[in-house]
């Protein structure tokens, strides 16, 4: 499907449950607790690769992959928060947080980032371990505006459950540019490869656009153009192979307007599920 060129922008919703079991009988977790707003979430992909030689030659390499890491930025976390994720006792008369060995806690843990095009990509990771307390650093206030928030490092490692979709898995990633799934309910449960179909959009059987053809058009007009999908209702994304000519921006739910930008030919696209449509485009006049 084609997409709009976009960039990463921003990220929200952080949620963890913890694991209550993975083993080769199954995988569950416990109640979903929003963590904290987000400031920044970067991940590494740990992976390594090895070449092999025969007869002086690298025939065959090998590659791996290893738990990622995750680095979220956050703002101070509550007591029973951070008790929470490192397994230490909150005193539930006072909220005291009673400090000592850490526990092996496993999370489930859950967010989205955005895109420039305002898109989102929805993320779970499926056995996520703080490797260390987060640091607490202070310092004498002044009359400057320096402060320090918290950061959380989790290791994300795969499954001891296998799963019938995909085995053992480490997590999961969703594209909204897709539209192939609802994400009302996203952030009520734990969505793994067995069940992150429930969540899918009803199959497109049908759609087209009309007209099919826009010739002859001059360089600062527009002109519009619908589409007619089924179900009636599935949101459809527009899209242009060569917006500097011809760019495309819905304005309702079954149409959107072609502005002409400059002379040259372009296609728009109009895509739902696995359904696709397009209206070809010829700028051909100054004006």
């Amino acid at each position: 499907m084609p997409y709009n060129e976009a960039e990463f922008r921003g990220t929200d919703n952080l949620w963890v449950a913890k694991v209550t079991k993975d083993d080769n009988t199954g995988y569950t977790f416990g109640a979903l607790v929003n963590l904290a707003p987000t400031g920044q979430i970067s991940r590494q992909v740990n992976s390594s690769s090895e070449t092999h030689y025969y007869s002086n030659v690298g025939m065959i390499t090998i590659v791996t992959k290893g738990g990622d890491t995750v680095t979220i930025t956050v703002p101070v976390l509550s007591l029973e928060k951070l008790g929470l994720l490192t397994g230490q006792t909150v005193d539930p008369t006072t909220g005291a947080l009673i400090t000592g060995e850490l526990e092996e806690t496993y999370f489930a843990l859950i967010y989205r980032i955005q895109l420039t095009d305002n898109s989102w990509r929805y993320v779970v990771k499926y056995k996520a371990q703080l490797s260390q307390p987060p640091e607490e650093v202070s310092q004498t206030r002044s009359d400057g505006v320096n402060t320090n928030n918290q950061q959380l490092v989790f290791t994300c490692n795969k499954t001891i459950y296998e799963f019938e979709n995909g085995g053992h898995a480490d997590g999961l990633e969703v594209d909204e540019r897709d539209n192939l799934c609802d994400f009302d309910s996203f952030f009520t449960t734990v969505y793994t490869p067995d069940t992150i179909d429930t969540i899918a959009k009803a199959e497109v059987t049908a759609l087209s656009v009309t007209p099919s053809q826009l010739t002859g058009q001059t360089v600062g007009t527009s002109d519009t153009v619908s589409v007619s999908v089924t179900p009636s209702g599935t949101p459809v994304r527009w899209a242009s192979s060569n917006p500097s000519v011809a760019s495309v921006e819905p304005y309702s739910a079954t149409g959107a307007r072609v502005t002409m930008n400059s002379l040259g030919s372009a296609v728009i696209t109009a895509t739902s599920g696995s359904r696709s449509d397009a209206c070809e485009v010829s700028v051909t006049t100054e004006p």
